[in-house]
């Protein structure tokens, strides 16, 4: 009966090790999945501190739509969400895209997007569970779900992209292998609050690229500079854009941008210089333009989605409406 009950009480130590053994793994699992918490910037040790991931939407033609290495700059595509989803993945969104939008890593032999990791709907998709996993010294390789450990997230440099492979300078899932661009630097960024494209004003001597934004103090529009050179306010609700409500149609070319001039007057220009649509706010289309008190000096994107131009005491002098 004694070797009966000190088999039971060495049966009982076992199982209470083992409980222990489980949770404390448990903990160590739970202690390793990183926090992160606001807006990041990812970088690789390959492009350095000069060149951060922009996350571009699916349909321009800026890189053919896929995520890439860009000049760092102030603009919300390289502002990352990293979210937890649990289990040790993170789905990866931008500011720009919003919470609709989550980064995919595909299959560098799909023909979606030529194998780029790309912008997408937000899904129940393994490619877009990412693994944030240390590679020493302050880097980290990224990994999806879908690919496995055999596969990470590898910086290219945006120059491989050609007329022929659009996404030549993609960001993409390869092997696994010991080089710099697949080293990642995750860097809080500092202050979000003055990032151009969120802006809802373009100031005289300012202007808006292709790809960039304006939008409305109460995030219900934004006016869109789009690649085709077309610029156009749209609806936005819940980080995606929505319903068309004005266009200035005028398109068809590109390397567009949209400038405020110091002489007043907005105007849209193509890669060439020349000027493809203007508000006609200068003395030499409209003679109350040479009074400086109607002169403007700003382009405010309102809450109701209208246009205006005004002048230095706030008065509207010239909409779209």
């Amino acid at each position: 009966m004694k070797k009966t009950n000190s088999i039971w009480q060495i049966s009982s130590i076992i199982l209470v090790l083992l409980a222990f053994i489980v949770s404390a793994n448990q903990l160590s699992a739970q202690e390793k999945q990183k926090k992160f918490d606001g807006w990041y910037h990812l970088k690789t040790q390959f492009r350095g501190d000069g060149e951060c991931l922009e996350g571009n939407q699916a349909g321009s033609r800026t890189q053919g739509g896929v995520a890439f290495m860009d000049k760092c700059k102030n603009v919300t595509g390289q502002l990352w969400k990293i979210e937890d989803a649990g289990n040790g993945y993170y789905r990866l969104k931008t500011k720009f895209r919003g919470d609709g939008e989550c980064l995919e890593g595909n299959q560098a032999s799909s023909s979606t997007h030529g194998g780029r990791a790309f912008m997408t709907k937000c899904q129940k998709v393994t490619g877009q569970l990412w693994k944030i996993e240390d590679a020493g010294n302050g880097y980290y390789r990224l990994k999806t779900k879908f690919r496995g450990d055999g596969e990470c997230l590898e910086g290219n440099q945006a120059a491989n992209s050609t007329a022929e492979k659009p996404t030549g300078g993609g960001a993409n899932m390869a092997k696994c292998q010991n080089v710099s661009g697949q080293l990642w630097k995750i860097v809080k960024a500092k202050d979000v609050s003055t990032v151009a494209q969120e802006s809802h004003r373009l100031k005289a001597g300012k202007s808006l690229k292709a790809g960039n934004r304006l939008m409305s103090k109460n995030g219900k529009f934004i006016l869109r500079m789009q690649e085709d050179g077309h610029i156009c306010v749209y609806k936005f609700a819940n980080g995606k854009q929505g319903a068309f409500v004005w266009g200035s149609g005028k398109h068809g070319f590109k390397n567009a941008v949209l400038k405020m001039q110091e002489d007043g007057n907005l105007v849209v220009y193509d890669g060439k210089g020349e000027s493809k649509w203007s508000s006609e706010t200068h003395p030499f289309f409209n003679a109350k333009f040479k009074d400086p008190k109607n002169k403007p000096v700003k382009l405010v994107l309102k809450g109701d989605g209208s246009l205006v131009l005004v002048n230095a005491a706030g008065d509207t002098v010239w909409t779209n409406k």
